[in-house]
């Protein structure tokens, strides 16, 4: 996703006040571990890390 795409999703998500995971910013300087080979492709660690990030949002924002 292009760091212009991303700014629009923050924008839109605060302006209607939705939890956003910024993928981005989690992955940026991330270790080669988290993806296959030499892609953007996520690994099973990728995946795991990501999904915990996404847990900690939910929690923080109350959605469950």
């Amino acid at each position: 996703m292009s760091t212009d795409v991303n700014a629009m999703v923050k924008r839109v998500t605060a302006t209607h006040d939705v939890t956003m995971i910024d993928r981005q910013q989690f992955i940026e300087g991330a270790n080669h571990t988290l993806f296959l080979g030499n892609s953007v492709r996520m690994s099973p660690a990728g995946h795991l890390a990501t999904g915990h990030a996404l847990a900690e949002a939910i929690l923080a924002a109350h959605a469950l």
